[in-house]
């Protein structure tokens, strides 16, 4: 009974991708990838007519073998790409393949197969991203394929290989590939399954299907029988299946046994949708001629339909609804009590619907990637979708609204060089960004203005220079945390950053003077904000800006006047006058002395006096001359 019923199992998802490499469908809408082919080789299939292209082009990562026995297996599972490194749990391999025609609907095929290309006997596990699409694959010794049909919302579309370290440290082995298919479909085949919201993942195949849909037959079941034709089976107008696969079809063997179909999956998913396709054509010509054929549909125990149904003769016709079910899949095609004859199956799609998690902002994408290039970030492993399905190294995440946004970025000691990409401004969502500890140089970047949401910067410990734009508090009024340590910024610091959240604010080893704007000073006064700066010096830099410059000499210059006045007194000679000592006694003579003496040392003491005086008002008159300075300064700024 082989080839009685025709079944495809695929599930149904949604679709999304980000990066883009150039790449070329043929002109029949074709696009099949040998992995671990040759660079700029290619062959056409002996079997299907189909051309096989080198994977080169669409990846840059990994390393190519065969397998050991090639002689009973296609060409396009000889080789492979398989990918060693990195050794850490979520690191990813993707393949990019672009010039898709968005609003389209494509069938992407991947095709594993081990032959225990490494010599090891192991077979690995590994997960497979098709888009944001996931797939936990378990591979077996004998060739398997993951299939999904989506409406492409881009030009591109990632496959992504993704390596898996259990609970206990085990590695699940090397992710690896055998070829990638990719083939576009007619314009209204699959309504309304296939959307921009949801896409299918799934032996007859091309050129019997033009689509290359894969059609496989059903296991032998014993309590079955097989009827066949040779007319023509007219298509159905949508899905188009074959003849060939119409042609055919299974049947209990009596009118009384129902027609039951099972399957099992080991993927545990609970409570997952499924929708079912079940194709029907009548190819016994007694069928409508003497006797009936009526029937009901179950799926799960369940009546899919109040009515019983009679499949048309040698035409193709569709039947689909949606069911749920764990594990275990159930269709059951049972007689009615006026049917003659049995129940009948030509063939089955079944399909699994599930949850996608949202695709990153478009933006973000964007500038990420921008971001990447920009700074030469590829130890990292920056790959796919940056958020999902789950987030890159480096980075955190947050859903907003069904948007998935970049909210953190942690580079720090990463070998970020250069001056700051501008494409940091569009990351609008960010709350946290941490670069300490790079080669970044120049001025402050004015990109991280636009950032408003910003609550975090660190940026010590780099090699930027100049002053601190007025923005930073203007523009970002949530920030918190701010680290500029070990930098060569000078100037003053902005006023505007009292208009912020600051409770940290460290600027140790850089040129910046330590004056706190006036709500800042107040914060370190009550201990709400944390200042630090060089403890060795009130001037961090052992440099002065030109107002600090001018209160100094001023207080130099007062110090000099009060010197030469003090000086004045204590030298000058005294003048008091001796009287001729004719006609005046010697004790009157020493009277007027003593008298002259405590009179001066009066005067003397006096001016003592008042010079500390003034020079406490002067000091007084320096503080106040500061205070100003501070605020003709950010004026200026």
């Amino acid at each position: 009974m082989e080839r009685t019923v025709t079944w495809r199992f695929l599930f149904l998802l949604l679709f999304t991708a980000t990066i883009r490499v150039q790449s070329q469908l043929d002109s029949n809408g074709f696009l099949y990838i040998d992995c671990g082919l040759g660079e700029d080789s290619s062959y056409v299939d002996t079997v299907t007519n189909l051309t096989f292209v080198s994977d080169e082009q669409f990846i840059n990562t990994g390393k190519t073998a065969q397998i050991l026995d090639k002689t009973a297996q296609p060409k396009e599972y000889q080789t492979l790409r398989y990918f060693p490194e990195p050794r850490h749990d979520g690191s990813r391999n993707c393949y990019t393949i672009r010039s898709l025609t968005v609003g389209s609907k494509y069938l992407i095929r991947a095709t594993f197969f081990y032959g225990n290309y490494d010599s090891k006997n192991k077979l690995p596990t590994f997960s497979v991203y098709i888009g944001l699409n996931y797939w936990l694959f378990k591979n077996e010794s004998t060739p398997s394929n993951t299939e999904f049909i989506f409406e492409a919302t881009a030009d591109y579309l990632q496959v992504c290989l993704v390596r898996v370290v259990f609970s206990d440290g085990d590695d699940g082995g090397d992710p690896f590939i055998s070829s990638l298919h990719l083939r576009r479909l007619k314009e209204g085949m699959y309504d309304p399954f296939v959307s921009s919201k949801q896409s299918l993942f799934s032996e007859w195949r091309y050129p019997d299907d033009k689509y290359d849909r894969w059609w496989t037959s059903y296991p032998d079941e014993a309590a079955w029988t097989e009827i066949s034709t040779n007319s023509h089976v007219a298509p159905d107008p949508v899905f188009e299946t074959p003849s060939l696969v119409m042609q055919t079809a299974a049947t209990p063997l009596t009118s009384k046994q129902p027609l039951i179909m099972e399957w099992t999956t080991n993927v545990n998913h609970y409570d997952d949708s499924h929708r079912v396709i079940l194709h029907f054509a009548e190819i016994q010509d007694n069928a409508s001629k003497t006797d009936r054929r009526e029937f009901n549909i179950f799926a799960g125990g369940f009546l899919s339909s109040n009515q019983p149904y009679t499949p048309p003769l040698l035409s193709s016709q569709t039947i689909y609804f949606n069911c749920t079910w764990i594990n275990n899949y159930n269709i059951t095609l049972e007689a009615t009590s006026n049917s003659i004859l049995p129940p009948l199956q030509n063939a089955i799609e079944l399909y699994r619907i599930t949850p996608v998690p949202a695709p990153t902002y478009a933006e973000d994408v964007i500038a990420i990637n921008r971001i990447k290039d920009d700074h030469s970030i590829i130890r990292l492993g920056w790959i796919g979708d940056p958020c999902s399905p789950y987030p890159w190294p480096k980075i955190a995440c947050d859903n907003y609204s069904d948007i998935t946004r970049i909210t953190k970025i942690f580079l720090g000691d990463c070998g970020v060089r250069g001056s700051l990409s501008d494409h940091f401004q569009n990351l609008t969502a960010l709350t946290e960004l941490n670069l300490s500890h790079n080669n970044l140089y120049g001025l402050f970047p004015y990109s991280l203005g636009q950032l408003t949401s910003l609550k975090t910067l660190d940026l010590s410990n780099n090699h930027l220079s100049g002053p601190l734009p007025e923005f930073l508090g203007r523009d970002l009024p949530n920030l918190q945390y701010l680290n500029l340590a070990d930098n060569s910024f000078s100037g003053s610091l902005p006023g505007s950053l009292d208009s912020t959240n600051l409770t940290t604010l460290d600027i140790t080893g850089t040129n910046l003077s330590t004056i706190l704007p006036p709500n800042l000073l107040k914060k370190k006064q009550n201990g709400t904000l944390i200042f630090r700066y060089d403890d060795s010096d009130t001037n961090p830099s052992g440099k002065m800006d030109a107002m600090s410059m001018i209160a100094i000499a001023v207080v130099v210059v007062v110090f000099l006047l009060i010197v030469i006045a003090v000086g004045t007194i204590i030298f000058s000679p005294s003048k008091y006058v001796i009287p001729d000592s004719a006609g005046v006694d010697d004790r009157w003579s020493e009277m007027t002395f003593v008298e002259e003496f405590e009179e001066n040392k009066n005067r003397k003491e006096q001016a003592r006096q008042k010079l500390e005086t003034e020079a406490e008002a002067e000091r007084e008159r320096h503080i106040r001359m500061q205070e100003e300075a501070f605020v003709v300064l950010n004026n200026a700024s």
